[in-house]
């Protein structure tokens, strides 16, 4: 076992002489102490693509959100054409490829219980709420078969 002292460490990091709780500078202590470790957890950046154009094409294509409405999706794509003539990046096309990095890390770990959220917000499936209800109903069934719990279903809720 090595003895260390913590006060033999040169910290760069300079604290101010007054703060309004000092629980402010021990957060800072911590996160010069963890940056590193932290930094080193999150995956490598992708990086720029090596054909914008055809990168910002996919990303256009592959949009999963549209309005309902014709008159304002058209007027949307009209004010987009607009903005993008003028060098403006809609925030939609900057988020997308984040989005669907968390999307596809998120179905790594899918629950069942989570898979209709992601068909009805993520990829825009229209699910009525009785068609929700009945694959939960359907779920808890399996869930407690799974558990070795009795179930009695009726021939009719078998069938569905």
């Amino acid at each position: 076992m090595r003895e260390a002292d913590p006060f033999t460490d040169a910290q760069s990091l300079v604290l101010p002489l007054r703060e309004t709780s000092p629980y402010v500078n021990r957060v800072r202590l911590l996160w010069q102490k963890m940056r590193g470790p932290v930094i080193e957890r999150f995956p490598k950046a992708p990086g720029l693509p090596r054909n914008v154009a055809a990168y910002m094409k996919r990303v256009e294509e592959a949009q999963l959100q549209d309005s309902e409405k014709a008159s304002w999706r058209d007027r949307y794509h009209s004010y987009a054409r607009q903005l993008a003539n003028e060098g403006f990046r809609v925030p939609g096309k900057l988020f997308a490829p984040y989005g669907l990095r968390v999307l596809i890390r998120r179905l790594e770990r899918m629950k069942a219980h989570e898979i209709p959220e992601i068909l009805v917000h993520a990829l825009r499936v229209n699910l009525s709420k009785a068609e929700i209800k009945r694959y939960n109903d359907i779920r808890d069934i399996r869930n407690k078969i799974a558990h070795g719990q009795a179930t009695n279903p009726s021939l009719k809720d078998a069938v569905g």
